[in-house]
């Protein structure tokens, strides 16, 4: 489900006279450090590689116009330690970043993809098309630091938690995919994402595989279908009703998911909306609860199971368990959220199998526990009932007049 275009990306032409940085963007401006502090004065690596004698014009075939201008400023820059002193120059390859330097000491000579074992596959006219080892595609050749991509004036592609392989620097505006030329692998926090547009900081998927949906420049494996009825990713319409083979529609589930096929494994029950979309309930309307994947109704449930039900949905059939603090004690998925029946005055409850049922096993608010329910003292002495309450704002018990009753509480 993307709009992107069939026609596949131009490949990055990585510096040229647009994208050449100026020299004020590679140079540190030191000119705030002491006089007698300065680090030894040394050119740049790859200087010596590259004629900068008076009247010379500095020149490669790789670098071009980037050269051209960084060259004068940044070779032979320390000539004079008097001007050093007196200006505060300072150190200039102690200025730059790795990647400026890096880029400075590219070799001029013919590039061999074949020798650079950073390069993971080579274009057939001897350029790098792929880079590994966290290396950056630059054009046609593989650098090791992102700054370089910076230093260049493009846009490092890949990064912590990324792929080793598939990373380069790509223009701004420009797509990043990973079946091109340039070869360049989307960065994994856009999902499946086949194509992306490269924007200053990162990058927006535009196209994804066939199993994920595009939903604001990520790709979704699954959609949410959730209140009023809309999915939380796009806002669209959406509907988790069953359309059944009779031609009958089912309403029961309350909160599903789209897919654009199923899942794989697992006993998860898949089923098609009335508009033909793949869908996964996730829960149930009140008062059907969920069992392998379908809403059934109550009387349908396992009777060795809990009928586990509060509120208007997400009620299922669980093996019993005690909710005590909110949590599940026990059961299919101890420490997972819960509530009791009447947690406005029910504190710790159980949920039993079959016609037992839940039951409330402590009180709070000054109410009293009787057969597994929370009463008033009121309602307890109108039974004929003692109300025993345990002091402060924490629920009793209410009691035969002839029982006694062991107070102390399971906190």
């Amino acid at each position: 489900m993307s709009s992107v275009a069939d026609t596949p990306p131009t490949e990055t032409n990585a510096i040229d006279t647009t994208t050449a940085v100026s020299t004020s963007s590679l140079v540190t401006n030191s000119a705030t450090k002491a006089a007698g502090t300065l680090a030894p004065c040394v050119d740049p690596a790859g200087c010596d590689i590259f004629s900068t004698s008076a009247g010379a014009i500095c020149k490669d075939a790789v670098l071009g116009s980037f050269l051209q201008k960084a060259c004068p400023v940044l070779c032979q820059s320390c000539a004079t330690k008097d001007r050093e002193d007196r200006e505060g120059v300072g150190n200039l390859q102690a200025a730059l970043t790795p990647g400026a330097i890096e880029l400075l000491a590219l070799p001029g000579t013919t590039y061999m993809c074949q020798a650079d074992t950073r390069c993971k596959l080579c274009a057939p006219e001897g350029r790098c098309q792929r880079c590994q080892h966290s290396s950056y595609l630059f054009n046609g050749r593989c650098v090791r630091h992102a700054s370089a991509c910076s230093a260049a004036g493009l846009v490092p592609v890949g990064g912590a938690g990324d792929s080793a392989y598939g990373r380069a620097c790509v223009r701004k505006g420009d797509v990043c995919r990973f079946n091109s030329k340039h070869s360049c692998r989307s960065p994994k926090i856009l999902g499946d994402c086949l194509a992306s547009r490269v924007t200053h900081h990162n990058a927006t998927c535009i196209e994804c595989e066939g199993t994920a949906w595009l939903a604001n420049g990520v790709c979704k494996r699954r959609l949410l279908c959730g209140r009023g009825n809309v999915y939380e990713e796009t806002g669209t319409a959406c509907n988790c009703n069953k359309r059944l083979g009779n031609g009958e529609i089912d309403h029961t589930c309350k909160r599903c998911y789209a897919l654009k096929e199923p899942s794989k494994g697992g006993s998860t029950v898949f089923y098609r909306n009335p508009k033909g979309v793949i869908t996964e309930c996730s829960s149930c309307k009140a008062p059907y609860l969920m069992h392998g994947g379908q809403c059934i109704p109550p009387t349908s449930c396992p009777r060795a199971m809990a009928q586990y039900s509060v509120g208007s949905s997400n009620g299922r059939c669980e093996t019993p368990f005690a909710c005590i603090h909110g949590q599940r004690q026990d059961g299919d998925t101890p420490g997972r959220r819960c509530k009791c029946s009447n947690s406005r005055l029910c504190r710790k409850c159980v949920w039993n199998a079959g016609s037992v049922g839940h039951q409330c096993t402590r009180c709070k608010k000054r109410t009293l526990l009787l057969n597994g329910e929370c009463i008033t003292a009121a309602r307890c002495i109108g039974q004929g009932l003692i109300p025993v309450e345990t002091g402060g704002t924490q629920g009793g018990r209410c009691i035969r007049p002839t029982s006694r009753s062991d107070l102390a509480t399971d906190e």
